[in-house]
């Protein structure tokens, strides 16, 4: 009978303070305000463009200093239809990444060529991308653009 009330007291008292503390958050308010400081808006850290070229499109691709992009979570499908069109990407750093292992990424303004299919002549796409904020450890969710392919 001692034990169980040993037990029961014990119990009460390393259970309590977890009863009663707040819930983990993983609200923009629980990053440090240094870390908020320094994050762009999305749109800020990473833009695209098209710009015609002698051979498909050009998507000039801004990137903020201190930022990346993913090259394997760069893609364009073109709104009629859904088709994806092939990409031709220019040499890309290689980042060793925790959660995806070796990536190549691009940590500064570059262009991809977007090869639009002969048949047609395109209107609008949709660009899809996704990059994080190298200084400070955080990844922006997927990103879209609409873009008008000429």
């Amino acid at each position: 009978m001692k034990s169980t009330n040993l037990w029961a007291a014990l119990s009460f008292w390393v259970l309590v303070p977890f009863a009663t503390a707040e819930p983990m958050s993983v609200k923009p308010s629980s990053v440090p305000a240094v870390a908020q400081a320094e994050l762009l808006p999305p749109d800020a850290a990473f833009s695209v463009k098209a710009v015609p070229g002698a051979e498909g499109v050009h998507l000039a691709f801004h990137v903020a200093a201190g930022y990346y992009l993913y090259q394997q979570r760069i893609s364009v499908e073109l709104a009629s239809g859904g088709e994806r069109l092939q990409l031709r990407f220019p040499p890309a750093q290689t980042k060793s990444d925790r959660f995806f292992g070796e990536q190549k990424v691009y940590g500064q303004d570059f262009t991809v060529v977007a090869l639009a299919p002969s048949s047609k002549r395109p209107g609008k796409a949709t660009v899809h991308y996704q990059g994080c904020a190298g200084s400070v450890g955080v990844c922006y969710p997927p990103q879209t653009a609409t873009i008008e392919l000429r």
